[in-house]
């Protein structure tokens, strides 16, 4: 084996050091759009629609939820993290999926037995998203308690 490059013919030639052309293209998207805002933008914005589903599932629920996720932006991510007592959490989650809502489920933390995860992106998301998601759990959360 010498220390030459030896190009292999034809488009096989390319694979050895270009990503193929599919890859690219979605790459391509990719930067595209982040080229368009920067992660400040997106995080104030994210931050905006975490507020906005808390905000919407407190002034319908009331005392029946609780928040382990900080109220202050500054002190969480994205991602909201709701605990209410439903007695059957996996009952709640196949209605929401059912729905077309993605939520992810926590349980057997000893203080909150049942914690329900969502995590809207500033990049995909909109408020009209956030209110939708929040009206499919308190519809939910109303059904199951009745």
């Amino acid at each position: 084996m010498n220390n030459q490059f030896e190009k292999r013919t034809g488009a096989a030639g390319y694979q050895l050091s270009n990503p193929d052309a599919l890859s690219l293209a979605s790459l391509y998207g990719s930067l595209n759009v982040f080229s368009r805002t920067d992660m400040k933008s997106i995080r104030r914005k994210s931050s905006l629609l975490s507020a906005y589903l808390r905000l919407l599932l407190e002034k319908k629920l009331q005392k029946r939820v609780s928040f382990l996720t900080p109220s202050d932006p500054a002190a969480s991510g994205a991602q909201l993290s709701v605990s209410f007592d439903l007695g059957n959490p996996d009952l709640f989650m196949a209605k929401v999926r059912d729905k077309g809502l993605m939520i992810d489920l926590r349980t057997g933390a000893e203080h909150y037995p049942t914690i329900f995860r969502l995590a809207p992106n500033g990049l995909y998301n909109t408020f009209m998203d956030v209110n939708e998601a929040a009206q499919i759990m308190i519809e939910t959360f109303l059904e199951i308690l009745q």
